[in-house]
């Protein structure tokens, strides 16, 4: 069936004699309006998922990451940031501890991630956030 004939046949239905052309007519109208809420809908939870999903990258990835056991002391992830920081052109090598747990209150309960670093200091802010 080629296109043409389809145009055809919708334009002799919609424009036939009648009251089925003027209900026909009325769904298409209907049908139509009824996709401008969707479609704005579609639009704007795309947006909001982009910038989540932007700012969840920003905030979670880094140029390198070292994994470590989660035994391993304050004392030992500060000398290992230290030497990976001593490395030459590393603007900032800064430890974190990252975990899981269980948010409990009088409201109900919920899963929470954890992230933790050390308060910034003038040494170990990056060099774009120096100005």
């Amino acid at each position: 069936m080629s296109l043409r004939f389809v145009f055809f046949l919708g334009r002799r239905v919609l424009r036939g004699r009648g009251g089925t052309a003027r209900y026909l007519k009325g769904a298409v109208l209907g049908i139509a309006l009824s996709l401008v809420p969707l479609v704005v809908v579609m639009e704007v939870s795309t947006g909001m998922i982009n910038g989540i999903t932007a700012r969840l990258l920003e905030v979670g990835t880094y140029h390198l990451q070292i994994a470590l056991p989660s035994n391993t002391t304050e004392t030992r992830l500060s000398e290992i940031a230290a030497a990976v920081g001593g490395v030459s052109d590393v603007v900032a090598a800064i430890p974190e501890r990252q975990g899981t747990a269980m948010l409990i209150s009088a409201h109900g309960a919920a899963g929470v991630s954890i992230r933790c670093v050390p308060r910034m200091s003038s040494r170990a802010t990056p060099a774009s956030a120096r100005s």
